[in-house]
């Protein structure tokens, strides 16, 4: 299929362009897809229990896990309620700030998650590792670092 390229673009910045939004778009659904119908979860709330996972105490304040993940704190709030009412999140009052609300993974969203790894890693291989070089995810890392930093507004007000 041939694209006439966009308003104010050129053949080759249309194609860049809209090579990046189809990955934007389709690999997250994907991702989604596949979790959902293996694991019963989607891509955001893997991210947030395989987030949580990972931290000292399985636990953090909401307004990191959101920085972290990439989600405003209104997605992180849903997505917390969900995983609240499959018993894998509880949230509690940071000990050291009362101002402070963090989410902590109970044991139940640890076995989840770990089931849903061994998942989350064929599809990740399957749809992009198995398919590229070790140069290429380098050279894929360079290009989209800096486009990652300038679209995330946490990071644009730290300049």
């Amino acid at each position: 299929m041939t694209l006439r390229p966009l308003p104010g673009f050129t053949e080759e910045e249309s194609l860049t362009w809209l090579t990046l939004v189809r990955a934007t778009m389709w690999v997250p659904a994907f991702l989604d897809h596949r979790l959902r119908a293996t694991s019963g979860i989607n891509h955001f709330d893997y991210a947030l229990v395989a987030t949580l996972r990972d931290q000292p105490g399985q636990a953090m304040p909401l307004t990191d896990l959101a920085e972290v993940t990439g989600g405003e704190l209104s997605r992180l709030s849903h997505g917390i309620k969900r995983l609240s009412e499959r018993g894998w999140v509880q949230r509690r009052a940071d000990p050291n700030d009362a101002r402070v609300t963090l989410a902590m993974l109970t044991p139940a969203g640890h076995a989840a998650v770990i089931n849903a790894t061994a998942e989350y890693v064929a599809i990740v291989r399957e749809l992009m590792l198995d398919q590229t070089t070790t140069e290429e995810r380098e050279e894929l890392r360079v290009l989209l670092t800096p486009i990652i930093a300038r679209a995330n507004p946490r990071l644009r007000s730290r300049r």
